[in-house]
């Protein structure tokens, strides 16, 4: 968490949170039928979410991301004396 003071460090965290990634319609149906998937096109289409990253993450495993930020507070909260 002290590596957070670095503007840069804190460029990329933001970065890796907050990018929403590629986006889809909800409704979007679209299967994997063959690996690998050779048009990139496809591929980035089949990766896209209708949340975003960051948000697809919270709907899908919440429990990681939360374990993940309270250990983070705890460890801060720790350092600050």
């Amino acid at each position: 968490l002290a590596g957070l003071r670095s503007k840069s460090l804190q460029l990329i965290v933001d970065a890796a949170l907050f990018e929403p990634g590629r986006w889809r319609a909800a409704d979007f149906t679209d299967i994997i039928k063959e690996i690998p998937v050779l048009d990139e096109d496809k591929l980035n289409a089949l990766l896209a979410t209708p949340l975003g990253s960051m948000y697809n993450e919270i709907a899908k495993s919440p429990e990681v991301l939360t374990t993940c930020v309270i250990k983070m507070l705890s460890r801060a909260l720790d350092m600050d004396v």
